[in-house]
């Protein structure tokens, strides 16, 4: 019951995040499922789906299939797909009834692979976890397997980087990854590849190219840390939001490239921000993102603010005073905690409120989908009080 939702929507789950990260490759995906799951994530999680072409497939999961367990009908209704499309990946995504099943994914794709010699993957995704664990799971199924079949040397071109995390379950349709794209550019610095940006199986291989890695979101870490290990690409995380912010991250990028700076991430420095003072302000969402808005507040403000990470979480980007909350529960107690008297997240927190706080609104599409899409901003290099058009005294 920790779980339960008695007034927020179930923020998207695993198996949209592996659908997500796949969506602008090549690749025929199939969530084997009734296609409950398939209709929860075209019509809510996958902000791109109605203006777009590319192919999801439900493998129609039935009551005497489950209890049979015929993994060749799903192998059949597979090969029948490769008569009308020819993708340069196959990928099979579970749902919650095949795990209750025991249901294979991983044997059935390779299975598939054996058959027709097309790269296929297996997901054994839940429909319990979050997004950016399917997420991840492309990126350790699907990007390492590319990057170690190939065989070319990197040839690693100065100023240029690569984009791990920019999947719009976390940013929506705002233009955030254009705006940091473009502040970027500005700064005589390319952006080799963006996943899950337009990418293709033929542009991962390009991803050991880069002189260094921009994590936007948790989903992003692991990639980074195998990019580090296994081709020495260094990483910065969080974006730069806010003016003044904006530019201490762009040193920081630049010093890293430069190699003169040895961290690989991007904390405030313990020396240059005040832990032990009483925060007023909470900021609840993806963690990363949530650094960046404290982050730009205290470049600008240096008001002190709390994070509340949700579905994902890393102790190293962590404040002593933040938290990961796991349940409404949690996140309820988090939002009427008497010592916060200013929230910044999605709109529909505000539902859990019991008394009135100032709230500022930062959608999140895991969580509000298209209800709140239409207010899902950009903070890319702007003045913090974007958040909602107020002076920055209103944050002291």
């Amino acid at each position: 019951m920790g779980k339960l939702c008695m007034t927020l929507p179930p923020f998207s789950p695993d198996y949209s995040g592996v659908c997500s990260a796949l969506f602008p490759f090549d690749a025929l995906t199939v969530l084997h499922d009734a296609s409950g799951c398939t209709g929860n994530y075209t019509g809510y999680d996958e902000a791109r789906w109605f203006r777009s072409r590319s192919p999801i497939y439900c493998s129609g999961l039935r009551e005497i299939d489950a209890i049979l367990g015929d993994d060749e009908k799903l192998i059949q209704k597979v090969l029948y797909a490769l008569e009308d499309v020819k993708p340069e990946i196959i990928a099979l995504v579970g749902s919650p009834v095949p795990m209750v099943i025991g249901a294979d994914m991983e044997g059935i794709a390779a299975e598939i692979e054996s058959r027709t010699g097309i790269m296929s993957v297996g997901f054994a995704t839940t429909g319990i976890r979050y997004y950016p664990q399917g997420i991840e799971m492309v990126y350790k199924n699907v990007v390492q397997r590319i990057l170690k079949e190939d065989e070319t040397e990197a040839v690693r071109e100065e100023n240029t980087v690569n984009i791990f995390g920019a999947t719009p379950i976390d940013f929506g349709r705002s233009n955030t990854i254009e705006d940091l794209t473009k502040l970027l550019a500005d700064n005589g610095i390319k952006v080799n590849q963006a996943l899950w940006e337009n990418v293709k199986k033929s542009d991962v291989v390009q991803l050991k190219n880069a002189a260094c890695n921009i994590v936007v979101s948790h989903a992003g870490i692991a990639l980074a840390e195998y990019m580090k290990k296994h081709y020495g690409i260094p990483y910065v995380t969080e974006l730069p939001y806010g003016e003044c912010y904006a530019f201490l991250w762009l040193e920081k990028l630049k010093k890293v490239m430069a190699n003169t700076c040895k961290e690989s991430y991007q904390p405030v420095k313990k020396e240059e921000y005040n832990e032990s003072a009483q925060a007023k302000i909470l900021i609840i969402g993806e963690q990363l993102q949530c650094n960046s808005i404290r982050n730009a507040i205290w470049a600008e403000t240096k008001e002190v603010c709390d994070v509340a990470g949700i579905c994902g979480w890393d102790t190293r980007f962590a404040k002593a005073n933040d938290s990961f909350l796991e349940s409404e529960a949690e996140i309820e107690r988090s939002l009427n905690d008497e010592k916060y008297d200013c929230i910044i997240g999605d709109p529909l927190y505000q539902d859990l409120l019991h008394a009135k706080k100032n709230f500022y609104e930062v959608a999140h599409y895991a969580v509000s989908s298209k209800i709140a899409n239409e207010k899902a901003i950009s903070l890319i290099g702007k003045n913090i009080s974007h958040l909602k058009n107020l002076s920055l005294t209103d944050f002291s």
